[in-house]
C-alpha cells in the first residue's frame, strides 16, 4: 500500500543534530566566533580621550587624543595584525605593530594622526578622534571580525573627560562586542594604563 506522503530524508531530530554539529564545527574552525557567542571578552577598548586639552602630553609635547586597550582575558593575547579604526567602512585603517598583551595589562595608543608604529617611541594611529562622536573599533587580524566597537558611534565628548568601561563592568558582567552604549561611562579623572573606577552616565 502506497503511503499518502513521502517521508523526508532526515527526521526533525536528525536535522537538528546535524545543524548543531555544523555550528560547533564552524566555531572550532573560527575561534573568534566561539569567543563572541560565549560572551567572554579578551581585548577591549577600555577607555579613550577624544578631547585632550591639558591632561597628558605625547613625546612631542602635544596634547593628542588617546585610546587605551585592555586584555580582559586570562591568557596573553598577541596584538599582531589587529587594527584600530574610526570608520565602519574601513576596518583595516591602522594596523597595530607586533606585540603581546598579558592578562590584565593595558596599552595606550595616541590617536594623533601621526601614524607611528615604532615601539621605541609612542604609538600613534593615522587618525584622530572626533569630539562630536564617531564609530570606533578594534578589529581582529582577519580584518573582518570586530573584537570591540563603539557602535554606531560614541556620544559627544567634553574636554579632558574620558569615556569607556569601568573595572567592575568587565570583571563581573557578561560582555559582547555589540554591547549597548548605555553600559559605558564618562570619567572626569582619566586613568590611562589603569583600571577605570566609578564613572558617570553624563559628562557633567
Amino acid at each position: 500500500m502506497r503511503p499518502d506522503s513521502k517521508q523526508g530524508v532526515f527526521s526533525s531530530m536528525q536535522f537538528i543534530a546535524i545543524m548543531v554539529t555544523l555550528a560547533a564545527t564552524g566555531m572550532l574552525l573560527n575561534p573568534d566566533l566561539l569567543k563572541f557567542y560565549s560572551g567572554k571578552p579578551d581585548l577591549l577598548i577600555s577607555e579613550f580621550l577624544a578631547e585632550n586639552r591639558t591632561h597628558l602630553q605625547d613625546v612631542d609635547g602635544d596634547f593628542s587624543d588617546w585610546i587605551e586597550l585592555y586584555n580582559a582575558s586570562e591568557e596573553t593575547v598577541s596584538l599582531t595584525g589587529y587594527y584600530l579604526t574610526d570608520d565602519f567602512k574601513d576596518y583595516d585603517k591602522w594596523k597595530l605593530p607586533k606585540a603581546d598583551l598579558r592578562p590584565g595589562e593595558f596599552l595606550m595608543i595616541w590617536a594623533s594622526g601621526k601614524n607611528r608604529t615604532n615601539w621605541l617611541d609612542d604609538l600613534h594611529t593615522n587618525f584622530k578622534l572626533s569630539r562630536s562622536g564617531e564609530y570606533l573599533a578594534l578589529i581582529r587580524p582577519n580584518g573582518k571580525t570586530v573584537a570591540h566597537e563603539y557602535h554606531p558611534k560614541y556620544p559627544h565628548q567634553k574636554p579632558d573627560v574620558s569615556f569607556g568601561l569601568t573595572k567592575e563592568h568587565f570583571e563581573t558582567h557578561r560582555w559582547l562586542s555589540k554591547e549597548p552604549l548605555r553600559n559605558y561611562y564618562y570619567f572626569t579623572t582619566p586613568s590611562p594604563l589603569k583600571a577605570n573606577q566609578d564613572g558617570s552616565l553624563t559628562a557633567e
